[in-house]
């Protein structure tokens, strides 16, 4: 059997039995995350890394229960979609934790596997979609071990865990998501459809309130259907988008006292000044940074030539294959590449530059997928995939008017129905900054305060503890109850108040009680806890004791 007649059975084969590659795909994402976590990410229980960020989303959430909402420093739409297991498993972020790993990895991993298939398929047809959810799922395993041995725990520890959904950040969902927007623009790109359109704009609204940070993605849609002339579906994709732009709008106004772009602005040219203002926040590109994360990466990765010959070629391959369809993909990482690599706060050695180009990565699996097509083929077989793509677009199926319909109402007058019913939190119900760097909810952990001497108070609370990760419970004095003076717009608790002790058991003696002064207890992530830089969970109402 010669080469060729062995890879055209191989193909055959693959085209025939692809729905069991891809089961196998999804089988071997779980057998790799379970072999990452058993041995090479850190963690404490259900905790992964998380940079602190976790407690704004389940926090968020939490409070989003009862149509409160803390400072809305994250989007709107992982809050919204945790909000019913906040309802079950209540404030302590470690009690829901495994659900949100649940969903994450059962049912948002193999999505994205199925996602990748049917968004490579739109481009290359189905051998390509079939290598692509292979690449997909074997891309983890080549990156981690292309990198130094010295990083490697960088990867595994802070972005590993962030890029696999192992905890409660938006990043993970929101790739997903884009995965799918990705293919309603190339389906609305095909059909000029309205209804794709419009579910595409539900997806891709959807996606901006998830995160504002990934709005390249929407723009390169509108920017790609537009030029392609694609005017119903882009009619669509627009209307449908309004409703998520409309609660961004609101939910920053709500949380911040500030409406994003149209805010502010008095005077001649005040208005214009705060949209430059606005822009530059979020589009602040620094070539001289991005020159600086590429050198870190020379000094980390195996090549750096190599990953600038798979843009290269994947670019070239997918342009030549596809092109508008090539065009959009490479915009889609190219934007996210100058926007999100340049910005100061991402960088290489904290492996916080892949957790930002994190909505990205679909798009880089796909030029990487795509060198494949820089192998050269005859006019003849460019003309066959040209008509096999043509009878592909033509077949499918307009999207069913119910589908829409209930991706509107999950996804775009839902949230928007929520946003506009909330109100800021009650004073003194979520804690914020110095010591814990995110909000925390405040709870009744049932103090008894008793004096036992002269100087001494000993006082007792209910156990407060999680199963879900080792903790340990920190112990505050002041001569207020922590609270600085609120503002307005966000009454939290701006929390600072004196350490004097930890304990990993219900009690606590104070020697020193010599006047009037407030206690609290906060649930701390960790056996040991350093005063610089502490992670809470829960932390109690203040409670005030004078000795005798």
């Amino acid at each position: 059997m010669t080469g060729a007649s062995w890879l055209r059975r191989a193909a055959v084969l693959a085209d025939r039995r692809r729905w069991w590659i891809v089961a196998l795909c999804i089988a071997g994402q779980w057998a790799f995350l379970g072999h990452e976590v058993r041995g090479a990410v850190s963690h404490n229980g259900w905790l992964f890394a998380d940079g602190d960020d976790g407690p704004w989303y389940w926090t968020t959430a939490w409070a989003q229960t009862t149509l409160h909402v803390p400072i809305t420093a994250v989007g709107a739409g992982w809050p919204y979609l945790l909000t019913p297991l906040a309802a079950i498993f209540g404030p302590n972020m470690a009690d829901g934790l495994p659900s949100v790993v649940a969903l994450n990895v059962l049912v948002l991993g193999p999505a994205s596997v199925v996602g990748m298939f049917l968004l490579a398929e739109r481009i290359g047809g189905r051998l390509f979609a079939v290598w692509t959810a292979v690449l997909w799922t074997l891309m983890p395993l080549l990156a981690i071990s292309l990198y130094s041995s010295t990083h490697r725990t960088y990867i595994t520890d802070f972005f590993l865990p962030t890029g696999t959904g192992l905890n409660a950040l938006a990043d993970y969902p929101s790739t997903v998501f884009a995965i799918f927007c990705a293919y309603l623009v190339l389906r609305a790109l095909d059909s000029n459809s309205l209804r794709d359109g419009l579910l595409c704009g539900v997806l891709l609204g959807f996606l901006a309130l998830m995160k504002p940070a990934n709005g390249p993605l929407p723009l390169a849609a509108v920017v790609v259907l537009a030029v392609m002339f694609r005017f119903r579906a882009l009619a669509g994709t627009v209307v449908a988008a309004v409703p998520a732009a409309f609660a961004l709008w609101i939910w920053k106004g709500l949380g911040t006292g500030t409406v994003p772009v149209l805010a502010g602005g008095g005077g001649s040219g005040g208005g214009a000044s705060t949209v430059a203002n606005n822009v530059h926040k979020y589009v602040n590109i620094d070539f001289q940074h991005l020159a600086q994360n590429l050198h870190d990466l020379r000094e980390v990765f195996w090549s750096l030539r190599l990953l600038e010959f798979l843009l290269v070629a994947g670019a070239v391959g997918l342009i030549a294959r596809a092109r508008w369809k090539g065009i959009f993909v490479v915009g889609w990482f190219v934007a996210f590449a100058l926007i999100k690599g340049t910005v100061s706060y991402s960088n290489v050695y904290d492996a916080s530059l892949y957790r930002f180009l994190l909505p990205a990565w679909p798009a880089w699996t796909l030029i990487v997928a795509g060198v494949v097509f820089c192998w050269p083929v005859g006019t003849a077989v460019r003309a066959r995939q040209r008509a096999l793509d043509l009878a592909r677009a033509g077949a499918s199926r307009v999207v069913d008017r119910r589908i829409v319909a209930g991706a509107a109402l999950v996804l775009a007058l839902g949230p928007l129905l929520v946003i506009v019913a909330d109100s800021p939190a009650k004073p003194g119900a979520i804690i914020d900054e110095n010591y814990t760097g995110a909000p925390v909810p405040v709870a009744d952990f049932g103090i008894h305060v008793h004096q036992t001497g002269a100087h001494s108070v000993r006082f007792t609370w209910n156990a407060i503890g999680t199963k879900r990760a080792a903790t340990t419970y920190v112990i505050f004095k002041d001569a207020t109850n922590g609270c600085g003076p609120m503002d307005p717009v966000h009454p939290l608790c701006r929390f600072k108040m004196q350490f004097i002790g930890s304990t990993h058991s219900t009690e606590f003696v104070d020697a020193q009680a010599v006047t009037r002064r407030f206690y609290r207890v906060g649930l701390a992530i960790g056996a040991t806890i350093q005063v610089d830089y502490q992670s809470f969970l829960l932390m109690s109402k203040p409670v005030a004791f004078a000795p005798r």
